[in-house]
């Protein structure tokens, strides 16, 4: 992912970089899709709405969503073993999300790397006060409006859910159950 043309905190021409089989690329724009720094903690950039997680009632009700709603994008773990065509070392790691002063960002996430964010990054939570004890449906999506071009077309699978028993006077969580497919509201 490229972001440059810097306006204030947001820089708003982004594009991804498509390799090829013979080591060419090809940059793609896509408009809908925007790159902000955050001084949060995190002090870097951040692509919005890459990532996408909330919590509902099962029964109806409204929507809580996630507050971090950007993420800056690392080969944070390697796969073991590598898949074909990954590279040997990290491509995106030291400095790549880049600082205060930036105006351009190159970020991504090779083949045969993953992106890792402990819950206790800032922002990386949903605040469940004065919920009710019922069963709710936490659902998270990478790449939920289909912007990013993924090999193979937009995959099914970047939809996690899972069904919990919320009970915030006893202070206890139940799974219920869980499962692979598009869950926002």
């Amino acid at each position: 992912m490229r972001g440059e043309n810097r306006v204030k905190d947001t820089l708003t021409k982004l594009a991804q970089r498509i390799y090829d089989n013979m080591g060419g690329c090809r940059d793609e724009l896509q408009a809908s899709a925007t790159m902000w720094y955050a001084g949060d903690g995190h002090n870097h950039w951040h692509v919005r709405k890459y990532m996408v997680s909330q919590v509902y009632r099962k029964s109806g009700g409204s929507v809580m969503r996630i507050k971090k709603l950007g993420f800056c994008l690392l080969d944070f773990h390697q796969a073991d073993p590598l898949p074909a065509g990954a590279p040997p070392d990290r491509v995106y790691w030291n400095g790549v999300c880049g600082n205060g002063t930036s105006t351009s960002i190159a970020m991504g996430i090779s083949v045969g790397y993953g992106d890792d964010y402990q819950p206790n990054i800032a922002q990386q939570w949903i605040d469940i006060t004065g919920m009710p004890t019922d069963v709710y449906r936490l659902c998270t999506g990478v790449n939920p409006y289909g912007w990013w071009r993924e090999k193979g077309g937009v995959a099914s699978n970047n939809f996690f859910w899972l069904d919990l028993r919320l009970n915030p006077a006893k202070n206890t969580v139940s799974i219920l159950d869980h499962g692979r497919g598009n869950c926002l509201k």
